[in-house]
């Protein structure tokens, strides 16, 4: 899948959550996301990870044992890898390469055009 299309269906996905768990998944994302912004390599990633552990700082943050925090997240997770499984298996390409080329003449006589529709 194109990661553009991933990002797009992750933050659907993702806004369509329970507040509670939204929030939980967005607090742990950001921080991992700073984090590797910081990184030069992987294992320095790895290494800031262990330091810092995001899911800590989450359930400091949120109020949660660690362990819950941990489990709460893999749920999350493990939702929204559903959700877009099934939306992935829902698409729809909709071919308008001959309405495109009716349009634009000649000059695009080579190009394919495709409108992706995910429900």
């Amino acid at each position: 899948m194109n990661e553009q299309i991933i990002e797009s269906l992750i933050k659907s996905v993702v806004a369509t959550l329970p507040e509670e768990h939204r929030e939980l998944y967005e607090y742990i994302v950001d921080l991992e996301d700073h984090l590797a912004q910081e990184s030069q390599t992987s294992q320095e990633f790895l290494s800031l990870l262990v330091k810092h552990s995001p899911h800590k700082q989450a359930a400091m943050h949120f109020n949660l044992e660690y362990g819950e925090t941990i489990k709460l997240m893999r749920d999350i997770e493990k939702e929204i890898d559903h959700q877009i499984n099934r939306r992935w298996e829902n698409r729809v390409w909709i071919d308008f390469t001959e309405k495109v080329r009716q349009q634009e003449g000649k000059e695009n006589a080579n190009r394919t055009l495709y409108f992706l529709s995910i429900l």
